[in-house]
């Protein structure tokens, strides 16, 4: 291993940490927000006029309708595709015999094919220790078997996102040999940032989730674009019932 594999896999080790304790913590309280902001969104809706009350139940029934019409076509769509797909898979079996693929095509699967195959490696050597069935053979009490369950779920969901840096950390947590660093696993670890910062950005974006973090304006601004958005409806904060004097 050279001295700059070694140093750039300990910088992207520091970021990856950071970029996953972001995610977790997006994740756990997203939960929470949704359901402030639900709440929120419901104070307000009750405290509407009549009037205002049935534009918006007229608004949600016009969508709920559209909905119906819109899977009426999707449904029809999805026949007319049914009826082709022995033209399909003609096609397919004709690309299937075509044996001059691009070399550069080639070369991506056998090196996905490598990263599937190590990631499953390192995941069977962590669900031979946490799996439920294994820890409960082994006879571990009752709060570490839990410990495990949750580690175990946490390295399908790993495995699953094809995230090394999680199932890595996991191993070494539980002692378990982890290969050494090498360009290739360089690029799996900056694979799983960008990924990982890519979920965090979803995230970020939601409605529900600038109206959590943002200050009394952003909440107005966020909750009078949901209400737009959902039910067409304008809603002015300055009127707002819900806000103390």
């Amino acid at each position: 291993m050279s001295k700059q594999v070694k140093l750039k896999f300990k910088k992207l080790l520091k970021k990856a940490e950071f970029v996953q304790a972001d995610l977790e913590y997006h994740d756990e309280l997203l939960p929470e927000a949704k359901l402030e902001f639900s709440k929120a969104v419901s104070d307000i809706l009750s405290s509407l006029s009549s009037e205002d009350q049935q534009k918006i139940d007229e608004h949600k029934q016009k969508a709920f309708d559209e909905m119906i019409e819109r899977m009426k076509k999707e449904s029809e769509a999805e026949e007319e595709e049914s009826q082709n797909a022995a033209a399909i898979a003609e096609a397919i079996d004709d690309i299937k015999m075509n044996n001059e693929e691009p070399a550069e095509t080639a070369e991506e699967s056998k090196d996905s094919d490598d990263k599937n195959k190590k990631l499953k490696k390192l995941f069977y050597k962590i669900a031979a220790l946490t799996h439920p069935d294994k820890a409960g053979a082994r006879g571990v009490s009752p709060a570490e078997s839990k410990r495990l369950e949750r580690i175990f779920r946490k390295a399908r969901e790993a495995y699953d996102d094809l995230n090394w840096y999680v199932l890595y950390c996991l191993a070494l947590d539980l002692d378990l040999p982890v290969p050494n660093p090498t360009p290739e696993i360089l690029e799996w670890l900056e694979e799983d940032i960008r990924l990982t910062m890519g979920k965090i950005s979803v995230i970020g974006s939601l409605v529900v989730w600038a109206w959590y973090t943002g200050n009394a304006g952003r909440k107005n601004m966020a909750i009078a674009a949901y209400l737009k958005q959902t039910f067409d409806y304008s809603w002015s904060p300055d009127a707002d019932p819900t806000e103390p004097p």
